[in-house]
């Protein structure tokens, strides 16, 4: 049997080399050995189905950002400059609002009583100045002899000289500057004769026509030249206009803020109020004639070319936005006002509409271009990988020709990568080198196989003798099985019987146990109770113990008044007719203490006899305990050995049961032993019919070897060593 399965196999291997060598030889038939177009190539292909989507999906991104570009460029802009807008003006209100703070409370510290102390008022001036350095000066004017104290002031040698004028009026002004001592200069305020400019004019009037008291804002003016707007608020005195408080704010400081602001927005700012710039971002930065002649801060609005423009904004507490044509670009522009309290200033910002476009237009050129760098670097990504995979598909398709030709001598490159391609190389160089393994195989085999048919048939033959002479041998085996089975299943029911015996015995073993330990606890509980009479009996002999010694003492007591009574018996006897009556008493103590003693006597005689009786019961009880101890000790020991007949009953029953499983085991053994040689006759016959197929393979197998040997002639192999 095992050589016809080894020729059997041998004929499958045989068969699968047959087949693999015909799938290769057909594949050599049907590859073209000419090189395909260029597009019809994997690198063609692969450069097509990946540049053009590429650049198809990249024109449609690139006009559809385009096109939503150029539509929200003009709403977002809008959003843009709104914002920027209200930004800046609630900027310059914050700053207005705090120079109209600062110049109201300097007018309120004077009329609450500060007004007349020029001393106190300096040093307030200063430490304003000195807390807001964003403002250009802080400063206080008298009226004229207003606190009565000009001319003494004027010899005074505290008051620095720069606080008045020459007629001893109070107008310091107290300006920052860096590169002064201290950071500060104190100086005379200037354009205050002649009734002052109208910075101080506007509020003595507004006040004295109308009572009207708040804070002015000048329009802009270069003051030593730094282009400046003045904040100021009357100071007033028992209802009667004293002065002016104020503070300066400077123009350069808002000018750099709003430049950087209009550069970011890539637009110009200009600041109006009453008909005059208060700045212009369109304002050259430089300081000759030129550049000053073209700057329009400071400027009245009426003799420039923005006019009729000023005129048309409109003029509303609402941020506006319009578009319309400028005047001095001449082109279309987005302009967005607003108005700015206090102080009534018109914020205007300007942004030409081209500007606009091209930022859109720049940002379509910059995707642009990126697209198309992007396209280029995937165009050269896939031609390097499309070229790398189409020479080792080259190499692959050459590979398999020489093996589907049969050359397998030929070793192929070393392959570097972990791709799909590497790996197709890889793969086709190990199936070369098994190829010719198993060709060289499949040779050394068809001679071993020619010589394996030969001795096939004789074996077949022998098998066959031996099959006939086996069939007999199992049929007596069967018989004896047979009767071996009917054997054990008579053993197994006389050892069940004895089994059940053996249980029976130690139950009633067990049972006999209980009883015996039942009477060991009573004869234990009988001791326990012994121990505690005698307990008791000894404390009885100890109890009239201590009565016989009481009786004792009684009895001495009495033999004592005895004697006293004889002794008073004696006295009152001589003492005549008067002791009469204590001699009776003296007698009746003497019958008295005569029946005492008596009664004495007899309490200890029965003491005594009731010592005799525990005594004696004390020895009895001693006697019984020592028995029952003596009992228990035999009980226990016959407990103990009923114990090891019980032991002994259940090992012997656990013996048994493990012989009537071993019974049980050994009656299934031997059923499978007889149902394992039914198959074991099955199998002799089977195994004749094999015999018979055997010879038919060997036949076969003599034709197979001469096929395989005319076939795995056609491959060439490496030569050995190599």
């Amino acid at each position: 049997m095992h050589n016809s399965s080894v020729a059997l196999r041998c004929v499958g291997e045989c068969n699968s080399a047959l087949l693999i060598t015909a799938c290769r030889v057909s594949c050599a038939v049907e590859m073209s050995t000419t090189k395909a177009p260029f597009f019809q190539s994997i690198l063609g292909r692969s450069l097509a189905m990946g540049v053009l989507p590429t650049a198809l999906v990249l024109a449609v991104v690139l006009t559809s950002n385009g096109i939503r570009a150029f539509s929200s460029s003009t709403d977002s802009l809008e959003n843009e400059l709104r914002d920027r807008t209200r930004n800046a003006v609630d900027q310059i209100q914050r700053e207005n609002a705090q120079a109209a703070l600062l110049s109201k409370t300097l007018a309120e510290v004077q009329e609450a009583g500060m007004f007349g102390r020029r001393e106190e008022t300096l040093a307030l001036l200063r430490r304003v100045a000195k807390s807001n350095p964003n403002f250009h000066s802080a400063y206080i004017v008298y009226e004229p002899a207003s606190d009565g104290t000009d001319a003494a002031a004027l010899a005074s040698t505290t008051l620095p000289p720069e606080s008045m004028d020459a007629s001893g009026r109070f107008v310091p002004y107290v300006r920052n500057d860096a590169s002064a001592v201290g950071g500060m200069v104190l100086e005379e305020t200037e354009d205050t004769v002649d009734g002052g400019g109208l910075w101080y004019r506007h509020p003595k009037e507004l006040y004295e026509r109308a009572r009207e008291v708040g804070t002015v804002l000048t329009k802009p003016y270069s003051y030593h030249g730094d282009d400046i707007i003045e904040c100021v608020y009357p100071i007033v005195i028992n209802n009667r206009f004293a002065g002016v408080a104020g503070a300066d704010i400077p123009l350069a400081r808002m000018q750099r803020e709003l430049e950087a602001m209009a550069k970011e927005l890539g637009g110009d700012i200009f600041l109006e109020t009453r008909g005059f710039y208060l700045l212009a971002t369109t304002d050259p930065a430089g300081t000759d004639a030129a550049s000053l002649a073209k700057k329009l801060r400071t400027k009245e609005i009426k003799g420039t070319s923005y006019a009729s423009f000023f005129d048309e904004i409109a003029r509303s507490g609402e941020i506006t936005l319009s578009q319309r044509m400028d005047p001095v670009l001449g082109e279309e522009c987005y302009y967005v006002a607003a108005t700015i309290a206090p102080g009534d200033w018109h914020f205007v910002l300007r942004k030409p509409r081209s500007e606009v476009f091209a930022e859109t237009l720049e940002t379509l050129l910059i995707n642009v271009v990126s697209a198309f760098v992007g396209l280029a670097i995937v165009f050269v990504l896939l031609w390097l990988v499309a070229a790398r995979t189409s020479s080792r598909v080259l190499r692959a398709q050459v590979a398999a020709r020489s093996i589907a030709q049969g050359e397998l001598s030929l070793e192929g490159a070393a392959v570097e990568g972990q791709d799909e391609t590497a790996e197709l190389l890889r793969g086709i160089e190990s199936m070369r080198r098994e190829l010719g393994a198993i060709v060289g195989s499949v040779r050394g085999n068809a001679q071993r196989l020619a010589a394996s048919a030969a001795e096939l048939s004789a074996t077949s033959r022998q098998q066959a003798r031996t099959a006939e002479s086996f069939s007999g041998s199992t049929a007596q085996i069967a018989a004896a099985v047979r009767e071996i089975s009917g054997t054990g299943a008579e053993l197994l029911r006389s050892v069940d019987e004895v089994d059940s015996g053996a249980r029976r015995g130690a139950e009633s073993a067990t049972a006999g146990r209980a009883g015996i330990d039942a009477m060991a606890a009573s004869m234990q509980r009988l001791d326990r109770s012994t121990a505690e009479v005698a307990e008791r009996l000894e404390a009885i002999r100890e109890k009239a113990q201590a009565i016989t010694t009481v009786v004792t003492t009684i009895a001495k007591v009495a033999d004592q008044t005895n004697l006293l009574s004889v002794n008073a018996a004696i006295e009152a006897e001589k003492a005549g007719e008067s002791g009469r009556g204590f001699l009776v008493v003296a007698r009746e103590v003497r019958h008295l203490a005569d029946q005492t003693a008596s009664a004495t006597l007899d309490i200890g005689r029965m003491v005594q006899q009731m010592q005799d009786a525990v005594s004696s019961g004390t020895r009895e009880m001693g006697q019984l305990a020592i028995d029952m101890r003596s009992g228990l000790t035999e009980v226990a020991q016959i407990g103990q050995g009923l114990s090891h007949v019980i032991e002994e009953f259940s090992r012997t029953s656990e013996r048994f049961g493990a012989v009537k499983e071993g019974m049980q085991s050994q009656a299934i053994g031997v059923s499978q032993i007889h149902e394992a040689m039914q198959v074991l006759v099955s199998g002799a016959r089977e195994t004749g019919q094999s015999v018979a197929e055997c010879s038919r393979v060997a036949d076969e197998l003599s034709h197979a070897v001469a096929t395989l040997q005319e076939t795995v002639a056609r491959f060439t192999l490496p030569k050995v060593g190599r």
